[in-house]
């Protein structure tokens, strides 16, 4: 996954000057191979630049600062200083224009990535409906132009899965598959999410970026575990739920496992609403509102996070009132946008191994 993320930050970086990206999987991507067969491209580079510009496109549905920041940089070519001063998206120093710059990648990234995943799968179902016509028709000369198009299939799978290997040599457990909301086992009718990890197969989560996975611990607990510690992916994000969650009740328990002592950088932050998160930072002794992007504080609270140690998080959302708990005690209280809506997630930084575990979403107008 991260050597497919680093092709993507390369064509990006280079995007109007293709030969310094002549060597990249990326054209021969099944993406590029659907534009050219389709007649949209004419060349695979031009494919390429055809399905960049189709995904920030995409990008900026989710985040207009962002695609704002992207465009900026590698479509327009302008200079980070000439970003920074004209005020572009909006005023940030340019250290936090490099932060940003770095997650706008890291998701145009997944995005792409995402959208190659399911040309693949498409593809294959393809696949498997010229085997079964061949199967089935008698006659030799279309048999045999039937299966010259299987071979020709396989050859083109083959190259795919060597294409795809950084993608999967993830745990088994990687969380790959739909977002379909779960079918709450409990009585309690209000439950719209639940997720404890104890089958080991987190089967309502979209894999965003990084290597999520759910692992055993020492005490036999399952818990979805996310270490970048030595990871070069320095915003890993995983994000489930519907984006039209507004109202409700949010339990999980979180636990920063560990992190280097000069990382000043939210280590684990859970996200609601699309575009609100409850962000720990045990550096600055940290827990905070903030809305994102851009990252602006909404309220803050000072409260020590220790390593290794789980701690309860309740989020009440009621319109524009949201309540944060942490471990039962009250801890922020603050009035929000009661017009937006949005999916559930949680992200860490580099040098960090956060944990999550015990999820549970009450809808409060079920």
């Amino acid at each position: 996954m991260e050597d497919l993320t680093r092709e993507v930050t390369k064509v990006l970086r280079n995007l109007n000057q293709p030969d310094k990206w002549k060597d990249s999987p990326w054209l021969s991507s099944c993406l590029v191979q659907e534009r050219l067969a389709s007649g949209k491209a004419q060349t695979p580079y031009q494919a390429v630049k055809s399905i960049f510009a189709d995904t920030l496109n995409l990008l900026s549905l989710e985040s207009p600062y962002y695609e704002d920041i992207l465009r900026g940089r590698f479509w327009e070519d302008q200079l980070v200083t000439q970003m920074v001063q004209n005020g572009r998206p909006q005023y940030w120093e340019e250290r936090n224009f490099y932060l940003y710059q770095k997650k706008a990648i890291a998701r145009f990234a997944a995005l792409l990535i995402e959208q190659e995943i399911n040309c693949r799968e498409s593809a294959q179902v393809s696949h498997l409906k010229y085997a079964r016509l061949a199967d089935k028709n008698k006659n030799p000369a279309a048999r045999i132009a039937l299966f010259s198009l299987f071979g020709l299939l396989s050859l083109f799978f083959i190259f795919r899965e060597n294409f795809y290997l950084a993608s999967t040599t993830y745990s088994n457990k990687a969380l790959t598959s739909p977002s379909i909301p779960t079918t709450p086992t409990s009585a309690d009718k209000t439950i719209v999410f639940q997720e404890n990890f104890d089958d080991g197969a987190p089967i309502e989560f979209k894999y965003k970026v990084g290597l999520w996975e759910v692992v055993s611990n020492a005490d036999g607990n399952r818990a979805l575990d996310i270490n970048s510690m030595d990871s070069s992916i320095e915003y890993p994000v995983i994000e489930f739920g519907k984006p039209e969650w507004k109202d409700f009740i949010f339990e999980s328990r979180v636990n920063i496992v560990d992190y280097s002592v000069k990382n000043d950088a939210p280590l684990a932050s859970i996200r609601f609403r699309g575009i609100y998160k409850i962000a720990f930072t045990p550096y600055w002794k940290s827990v905070e509102l903030v809305l994102d992007p851009p990252w602006k504080s909404v309220s803050e609270r000072t409260i020590e996070i220790r390593r290794n140690t789980w701690y309860s998080v309740r989020i009440e959302v009621a319109d524009s009132t949201v309540n944060v708990f942490l471990d039962d005690k009250l801890t922020l209280s603050e009035t929000i946008s009661s017009e937006v809506a949005g999916m559930f997630g949680f992200s860490t930084w580099h040098n960090a191994h956060v944990q999550f575990d015990d999820i549970t979403i009450r809808a409060t107008h079920p």
